[in-house]
């Protein structure tokens, strides 16, 4: 397990010169839940934490932004996090995210998963998440897994996801 502190450093540009000092806190979680012969349970979330007073003071390459192939499955990519006035995606100070996924070995080297995710980027703790559940097949090759899946937002009324992801076995 790793923690990531990243300090960022930004100037104002205001008649006092006073600095801004913002920390970045990012915890990945990883990890089998159970594992037998042919069945694996496996649980995987991040927290993110933006230790700033207001989003404008962290660059947008340090925000939060949740949702794609690899969190939050039934949206599109970053499409969770807040947005503007003008209904830009600007992203958020936190984030939180989870995942829960059964899967069976049901030939050889292929098996089938069951997943349920739930995450959300914000700058106030009393924002709601948004869940997806899918199934998919998972594949696995000499250099890595091939999953492919699809999932639908079990909170908001959106068209079923098709993903497709290789990810390494470490």
């Amino acid at each position: 397990r790793s923690l990531q502190l990243v300090p960022l450093v930004r100037l104002h540009r205001r008649t006092d010169r006073r600095r801004a000092l913002g920390v970045r806190l990012q915890e990945p979680l990883d990890g089998a839940v159970a594992r037998a012969a042919d069945r694996d349970g496996l649980a995987r979330g991040a927290l993110g934490l933006g230790l700033v007073d207001r989003v404008q003071e962290l660059p947008g390459s340090q925000r939060f932004f949740v949702g794609g192939d690899l969190n939050v499955r039934g949206y599109g990519f970053n499409r969770l996090a807040p947005r503007d006035e003008l209904g830009n995606i600007v992203g958020g100070r936190h984030m939180a995210f989870g995942s829960l996924e059964a899967e069976r070995t049901v030939w050889r080297m292929v098996a089938l998963a069951i997943f349920v995710d739930a995450g959300n980027a914000f700058d106030s703790f009393d924002t709601d998440l948004a869940a997806s559940a899918g199934v998919g097949f998972n594949v696995r090759t000499p250099i890595g897994t091939l999953r492919i899946g699809a999932s639908r937002s079990v909170t908001e009324d959106r068209d079923p996801r098709v993903h497709l992801t290789i990810r390494p076995d470490l």
